[in-house]
């Protein structure tokens, strides 16, 4: 059987891997929401808790992560939880205090990523996965670009048309076609939407 000291700093090092995973794909130049971070400096959480080293690097990194929704908490005995690339504040912080329960009571938020903008109410969340490959397409690709999801996260995207009606009608299809190949065809409430459409 592990020390509880050897896997906390297993699951410390898998939390920050998961944060690295998402950190640094955003620029300010792109049409991602610009974040404003609220919480201490690393330097006032270092002062707070002297002896974790994990959690000040974890720290950092998620200080560095991308401009959508993130939430670090903190617990006991140098226990914390960090997630980012969220668009639901209420899920993103429920999601760190998670991770954080998972080692200490007591959890509480200390920090979080909010966008400046606030992403549309009316489009359906986009996080982690969708995150991802929406960064990627408002980064690394060119033409006409479109980006949909449906609430329970199935997306399509498309890049390279000349025209918007082009690139908005093919991710419409792909997001449809992610639907069908997780048999979850669009149902009402479900329905695959728009959230982003640039050049």
């Amino acid at each position: 059987m592990l020390k509880r000291s050897t896997l906390f700093a297993a699951v410390a090092a898998i939390a920050a891997l998961s944060v690295t995973a998402v950190s640094g794909l955003v620029r300010d130049d792109l049409a991602v929401p610009l974040a404003v971070v609220h919480g201490p400096t690393p330097e006032e959480l270092a002062t707070a808790h002297p002896q974790a080293w994990a959690m000040h690097k974890a720290y950092g990194e998620f200080l560095a992560g991308p401009a959508w929704h993130g939430a670090f908490a903190v617990g006991a005995g140098g226990a914390f939880g960090a997630v980012s690339g969220y668009a639901d504040r209420g899920v993103t912080r429920a999601d760190a205090l998670a991770h954080c329960a998972a080692w200490a009571e007591n959890c509480r938020i200390v920090a979080e990523i909010l966008p400046a903008t606030p992403l549309s109410r009316a489009a359906p969340p986009v996080s982690g996965p969708q995150a991802e490959a929406l960064i990627d397409l408002q980064r690394s690709r060119a033409g006409q670009r479109a980006f949909a999801v449906d609430a329970r996260g199935y997306w399509g995207s498309a890049w390279g048309f000349a025209a918007r009606k082009g690139a908005e009608a093919k991710a419409m299809a792909e997001c449809r076609a992610a639907q069908t190949r997780g048999h979850a065809p669009g149902r009402p409430g479900f329905a695959c939407k728009l959230v982003w459409v640039g050049r």
